[in-house]
């Protein structure tokens, strides 16, 4: 099976967040947000190795380890 070599490019912005607090009132916090993400599928090539895995078709690959993490 061809293997697909890309990622998923993301875009972050960062935003400011007003702070709630009497004492608070001129002040804000900033945090980052991702606003979208590039999902264009990238070329598959066949690799050989065993671990290495595609998808053909639109979806997510969910991996988990023994420990559920």
């Amino acid at each position: 099976m061809p293997q697909r070599r890309a990622f998923a490019r993301s875009l972050t912005r960062l935003r400011a967040v007003p702070v709630d607090g009497l004492s608070l009132a001129t002040r804000t916090l900033v945090t980052a947000s991702t606003p979208g993400a590039d999902m264009t599928p990238g070329q598959l090539d066949y690799t050989s190795r065993p671990l290495d895995v595609a998808l053909q078709q639109d979806g997510w690959l969910v991996v988990q380890a023994a420990d559920g993490a």
